[in-house]
């Protein structure tokens, strides 16, 4: 909605440039509107900044009860597998808060064995 609102204001105020005879009224509105879309950016880092916290504190919590226990015995490759894979969740879902595009695993997968594939198509036809 955000993305819509800016092509819009910008698509308006490309036609008030391209005529000059557009009353002010029209004018003030697109101001009106431009400082919305404003807000709604700021609003939008906000919350982002929120659920990022959100996740820090939430993986703080679960460090909390689990790696206490996890000294006391003396785990010491789990304490090291447990932080690795919490970090990795963490950042993945941070990624994803801030919209960030992560590729898919399997098309990785799909690339490597593609030839191996292909080859075998080769040989059994």
């Amino acid at each position: 909605m955000n993305e819509l609102a800016i092509v819009t204001v910008l698509w308006m105020k490309q036609k008030v440039d391209m005529h000059s005879e557009v009353n002010v009224t029209v004018k003030a509105e697109i101001r009106h509107l431009g400082t919305i879309t404003e807000s709604l950016h700021k609003k939008s880092r906000s919350i982002d900044m929120w659920a990022i916290i959100g996740t820090v504190f939430t993986g703080a919590i679960i460090s909390y009860f689990e790696i206490p226990q996890l000294f006391k015995n003396k785990c010491w490759r789990e304490i090291s597998v447990f932080i690795l894979l919490l970090l990795v969740g963490m950042t993945l879902s941070i990624l994803l808060i801030k919209d960030v595009t992560i590729p898919n695993p399997l098309e990785w997968i799909t690339n490597i064995y593609n030839p191996f594939t292909s080859f075998m198509e080769r040989i059994l036809s």
